[in-house]
């Protein structure tokens, strides 16, 4: 996605695995990273999802049990082989707005 000079990358393996703003990566599993269609304002499954669809991102925080140790060494940037530590998307723009 583009706009406004921007651009917005998801990489999807059957779930939104991480997201990237400019090329710099954005949000990661296990935050979820979620698409609604804004021409019909519904949420939008990644099988119906195309290049140049008219979409919102919105990132949920994840449930405070893939953010332990043991759920992000199963389900975090690790398993997207990104050496790179967790960050949560949430708790980062909220930081950035009151920043």
């Amino acid at each position: 996605m583009t706009k406004g000079g921007r651009s917005y990358r998801i990489d999807v393996k059957n779930e939104n695995m991480a997201a990237y703003l400019n090329g710099k990566i954005d949000v990661t599993i296990p935050d979820l990273i979620c698409c609604c269609d804004m021409d019909n304002n519904e949420p939008i499954t990644n099988p119906n999802c195309h290049q140049g669809s008219n979409v919102r991102v919105v990132v949920l925080p994840v449930p405070k049990e893939f953010v332990t140790d043991k759920g992000l060494s199963t389900f975090g940037p690790a398993y997207l082989s990104l050496d790179i530590p967790y960050s949560a998307a949430v708790e980062r723009y909220k930081a950035q707005q009151n920043g």
